[in-house]
C-alpha cells in the first residue's frame, strides 16, 4: 500500500467534478482535503472549510488541518459536532485515533476494517511511529517496507536507520525527505543530516545543513550550534558574520573559541570584536591569551589589571597567564610568584593537563622543585598524563644536577622523581639487569656517535649496523631500522647525535608496542595454561613466578608436572607449590605426560579452580617425538575441558641470542603458542634479541623477567624496555 495518495490524485478531477455536483458526498470532500494539505495548499482548504455549510464535513476538514499540523487538542475540538455514524463517522474515528499517542490495536482494527481507506497510508505511517517509539525498529520497518518513501515516511525511515547505526542509507533516505513540501519536515531532516555530518567529522557541510534549518525557522537556539561547526570547520570568520546577522546570544566559551578562531585565521579586527563583547575580565584575559607570545608586555598589562581588580573570579587564570608571559620575558622568579598565587588547582575554563604540565615547568625552570612535585603528582592522575609528567621529571632530573643541594636532598627528590614516573622496584630492577645490554646497545651508540661526529651519514649507519647486530638484534630487524634511519636523513628529519638516537629509540617503542599485549585469564573455569620451551629456559621457575602472581590476584591455582623425562622436573615443581601453598599434580618420572596432563584436567575440574598450569618436557633432540607429544597432551585436556589449553607460552631464555627464534619456529609447529615469557634478561648484554623477536615473530611478548626473585616476572612495556637500554631520564 503506497503511503502517496497516487491512486486518489489520479481521479482527482473525477473528485473535483463530483464535489461540485455534490455528488457521493462527502468522500469527495474530505479526500480533495487530504490531498490538498499533503500538497501543502493550506489556503484551499481553509476556503473549503468557509464555504461548506454541513458542520460535520466541516469539522472533519478541521480536524484534517489540525492534524496535518500535529494539535492533538484541535483535532478533538473540531470533531465535537461530527457524528458517530456513515462516512464522517468513519474519518472521525481515524483521525482521533491518529491524534492519540498510539493505540496498535485500534490502529490494526481500522486498517483491516477499511484497508483501501484514503487515510489508510496515514494510519500505516502512524503504526510505523508508534512501533518506532518504542524501541522495535524491525516492526517499524516492516510496516513501512512497501510505502513509497516520501515526507514523513521518508523522514521517519531516516531516523530508524541512523539508530541503526547505518549512517548512509540514513542519509538517502532525509534528502529524499528535504524534497517535502512542509518546512516542518525539512526542519527536522536539516538537523538529522547535520549531525550525521558532524558525526564524520564534516563540519562545513554540517553547518550548511543547519544554517538552513535556521534559515526556514529562524530559530535562534540553532545559531550557538552552527557557529560552532563552523569554528570547526576553520571558518570563523562565517560564524562571526552569523552571529552579527542575526544578533545571537552566545556563551562565554564559545565566544572565546571563536575569537580565538578569528585571530588565527589573521582576523585581527574581528577578534577583537568578539572579544569585546565577552567584556570585562573576561575580555581582557582573551585578549592578553593572543598577545602573550607577540607582546608579552601588553600581555602582562592586562593581566594584572585583571588582578587587580575587585572581581576575584578570574583572577586565578591571569596569574597562571601572567606567569606565561614573564616566561617569554625571562623573569622565572617573578612568574613562580604568580603560580603560587594562582594555587595548585586550575580556574575553572582552564585545561587540567596543560596547567599542570606548565605549571610544572616553570617550577623546574625555577629551581622550585617541591612545587613541581604537586604538579607532576596531579599530572599523572590526568588522562593523557603522564607522557607529558614523563617528559618533564627528565628535565627535573636534569635540573637536579645543576644545584647544589645537600646529597640528602637530592636523594630524596630523585626518589619521588622515579615514583611520578613509575618506577618501580621492579623498573629499578630492570635498568639494574639490563645494564649489559645497555653498554652494548645504549652507551655504546652514546660513545660511538661522540667518535663519529664528522664522519659522513654512510660511516654512522654503518657503525650503528655493527652495534645492533653484536647486541643480537638480527639482520631483518637491523636492516628496518637502517631504513627508518635512512628515510629521515634524506627527509632532513634528523639533527645531530641526540636527534639520531631519538630517531631510533621511538623506532624500537613502536616495533615493540606491537608486541606488547597483556595476558588475560579468560573466562572459562578451568582456565588451562599450558607451559612451553626447551630445558634450562627457566619454565618451571616462570610457572612459579605465574602461579604466585595469580594467586595474588585472587585466582584458585593448580600446578600439573607434566615434565616427566626429567628427573628433577616434577620435584622442583612441587617444592615450588608447597612454596606457594599451591596443589601439585605429579606422576612418576617416566610417565606419560598426557596422562599427568588428564590428571591435572579432571583434579581443575572436580576440585572447581580458576587456573591450571602444566609444565611440559623441553627436549628438542627429537622434534617429531616433542610435536606428537605436545599434540597428544592437546587431544586429552580438550577431551576434559572445552577448548583447552586456552593458552600456550613459549618459554625463551634471553641469552641464547638468535637460537631462540629457532626455538619459537619448532614449538610454533607444534602447538598453537598464545605468546612469549622471556627470561634471563639482566644475564645477557644481546637484549636486542627482544626487538628480533617483537619484529620476526607474530607473537606477544606476554612477560618478562631479570631475576630469581617471585615479583621478578612483570608484564612486558615496551617504554620501560626502551628506557632502560638507553637509561632515559
Amino acid at each position: 500500500m503506497g503511503i502517496s495518495l497516487k491512486g486518489f490524485k489520479k481521479d482527482r478531477k473525477r473528485w473535483e467534478k463530483e464535489l461540485k455536483k455534490r455528488k457521493g458526498m462527502p468522500r469527495p470532500l474530505f479526500v480533495l482535503g487530504w490531498i490538498y494539505l499533503e500538497e501543502g495548499r493550506r489556503a484551499e482548504v481553509e476556503d473549503m472549510v468557509k464555504k461548506e455549510k454541513n458542520r460535520s464535513y466541516k469539522g472533519v476538514l478541521q480536524a484534517l488541518m489540525a492534524h496535518r499540523e500535529g494539535d492533538r487538542e484541535g483535532i478533538i475540538a473540531s470533531l465535537q459536532d461530527v457524528g458517530d455514524e456513515g462516512e464522517e463517522g468513519l474519518w472521525k474515528r481515524i483521525l482521533l485515533v491518529l491524534g492519540e499517542e498510539g493505540d496498535e490495536e485500534k490502529i490494526k482494527s481500522i486498517l483491516q476494517e477499511s484497508p483501501d481507506h484514503p487515510l489508510a497510508p496515514a494510519l500505516l505511517l502512524k503504526l510505523a511511529e508508534t512501533l518506532y517509539l518504542k524501541g522495535d525498529l524491525s516492526g517499524a520497518l516492516g510496516h513501512l517496507a512497501n510505502m513509497e518513501p516520501q515526507d514523513r515516511v521518508a523522514l521517519l525511515l531516516g531516523r530508524i536507520y541512523l539508530e541503526k547505526g547505518n549512517a548512509t542509507a540514513a542519509k538517502g533516505f532525509l534528502e529524499t525527505a528535504l524534497k517535502s513540501r512542509h518546512k516542518e519536515l525539512q526542519y527536522e531532516a536539516l538537523q538529522l543530516l547535520a549531525g550525521i555530518h558532524a558525526q564524520k567529522e564534516e563540519w562545513a557541510r554540517a553547518a550548511s545543513s543547519l544554517q538552513r534549518a535556521y534559515n526556514l525557522t529562524e530559530d535562534p537556539s540553532l545559531v550557538p550550534k552552527i557557529v560552532g561547526y563552523f569554528i570547526e570547520a576553520g571558518k570563523g570568520f562565517e560564524a562571526w558574520e552569523l552571529v552579527k546577522e542575526t544578533g545571537a546570544t552566545l556563551g562565554e566559551k564559545l565566544l572565546l573559541r571563536l575569537a580565538k578562531r578569528l585571530e588565527e585565521e589573521g582576523k585581527q579586527e574581528e577578534s577583537l570584536e568578539c572579544m569585546a563583547v565577552l567584556g570585562g575580565d573576561t575580555a581582557k584575559i582573551a585578549r592578553a591569551r593572543s598577545l602573550i607570545e607577540k607582546e608579552p608586555k601588553e600581555a602582562l598589562k592586562l593581566l594584572e589589571e585583571v588582578i587587580s581588580s575587585e572581581d576575584g573570579s578570574s583572577k586565578a587564570v591571569a596569574h597562571h597567564l601572567a606567569a606565561q608571559a614573564l616566561l617569554e620575558l625571562e623573569d622565572a622568579q617573578r612568574a613562580v610568584e604568580h603560580l603560587r598565587e594562582a594555587g595548585i588547582d586550575p580556574a575553572a575554563d582552564l585545561d587540567p593537563l596543560s596547567w599542570h604540565k606548565e605549571a610544572a615547568r616553570i617550577f623546574i625552570e625555577a629551581g622550585e622543585f617541591e612545587y613541581a612535585l604537586e604538579h607532576l603528582r596531579r599530572l599523572i592522575e590526568l588522562p593523557d598524563g603522564k607522557k607529558a609528567a614523563k617528559e618533564l621529571v627528565g628535565t627535573a632530573k636534569k635540573a637536579l644536577k645543576n644545584t647544589d643541594l645537600p646529597e640528602e636532598e637530592l636523594k630524596r627528590l630523585k626518589e619521588e622523581l622515579d615514583e611520578i614516573k613509575g618506577e618501580t622496584s621492579f623498573f629499578k630492577r630492570l635498568k639494574e639487569g639490563l645494564s649489559k645490554s645497555r653498554k652494548g646497545i645504549g652507551e655504546k651508540m652514546e660513545s660511538q656517535l661522540d667518535q663519529l661526529e664528522d664522519a659522513s651519514p654512510e660511516e654512522v649507519e654503518e657503525r650503528i649496523e655493527e652495534i645492533l647486530l653484536e647486541a643480537d638484534v638480527g639482520v631483518p630487524t637491523t636492516q628496518r631500522l637502517l631504513s627508518v634511519i635512512a628515510k629521515a636523513r634524506e627527509r632532513g628529519d634528523v639533527k645531530g647525535k641526540k636527534g639520531l638516537i631519538h630517531l631510533i629509540r621511538n623506532e624500537m617503542v613502536a616495533m615493540l608496542k606491537r608486541a606488547q599485549q597483556p595476558f588475560q585469564i579468560g573466562p572459562e573455569r578451568p582456565f588451562f595454561i599450558t607451559v612451553v620451551g626447551v630445558n634450562g629456559t627457566g619454565k618451571t621457575t616462570t610457572i612459579a613466578k605465574l602461579a604466585n602472581k595469580l594467586k595474588k590476584e585472587g585466582f584458585s591455582v593448580l600446578l600439573a608436572a607434566g615434565d616427566t623425562f626429567r628427573a628433577a622436573g616434577s620435584q622442583q615443581l612441587e617444592e615450588w607449590g608447597k612454596r606457594l601453598g599451591l596443589e601439585t599434580i605429579s606422576q612418576l618420572h617416566g610417565s606419560d605426560p598426557s596422562g599427568v596432563a588428564y590428571d591435572a584436567a579432571k583434579a581443575g575440574v572436580a576440585r572447581n579452580k580458576d587456573v591450571v598450569i602444566l609444565d611440559t618436557a623441553g627436549r628438542l633432540h627429537t622434534k617429531v617425538n616433542l610435536m606428537e607429544e605436545l599434540k597428544k597432551v592437546e587431544r586429552v585436556v580438550s577431551k576434559e575441558i572445552s577448548g583447552a589449553p586456552h593458552a600456550t607460552l613459549l618459554v625463551l631464555d634471553a641469552t641464547t641470542g638468535q637460537n631462540a627464534l629457532s626455538q619459537a619456529e619448532i614449538f610454533s609447529e607444534s602447538v598453537k603458542v598464545s605468546g612469549i615469557v622471556l627470561t634471563k634478561l639482566d644475564g645477557t648484554a644481546k637484549g636486542g634479541i627482544v626487538l628480533a623477536i617483537a619484529n620476526e615473530l607474530s607473537l606477544p611478548i606476554f612477560f618478562i623477567g631479570v631475576g630469581e626473585g617471585m615479583d621478578d616476572l612483570q608484564p612486558f612495556d615496551a617504554e620501560s624496555f626502551v628506557d632502560a637500554i638507553f637509561e632515559e631520564e
